[in-house]
């Protein structure tokens, strides 16, 4: 990564080599734990749509509704993947 010079205020002195270490460390942890809870977010996400899947089978069969639904093996992440998932399920469930 090249160096960069950070912009300093004409009242304060720049960062030292050690201060920006940290800041860089502490930026570096702090992503790394964002992208592990998206990650389990997403986890969670998946896990609950199969669970209403679950649940809603046995009225799916009642009413002979042919539901086929298929979810990726990898997570859902995103608002858009969600959406296109529960799309699919309307456009099923009301037979277009």
């Amino acid at each position: 990564m090249p160096k960069t010079t950070l912009a300093v205020r004409a009242d304060e002195k720049p960062w030292t080599a050690a201060e920006a270490k940290a800041v860089r460390t502490e930026l570096e942890s702090d992503l790394t734990r964002l992208r592990g809870e998206l990650d389990q977010s997403a986890r969670e996400l998946q896990d609950l749509l199969r669970d209403v899947l679950a649940v809603h089978h046995p009225e799916v069969e009642r009413r002979q509704i042919q539901l086929t639904v298929d979810l990726p093996d990898e997570p859902l992440v995103g608002a858009a993947a969600v959406h296109g998932v529960l799309c699919g399920w309307r456009r099923e469930l009301n037979g277009a």
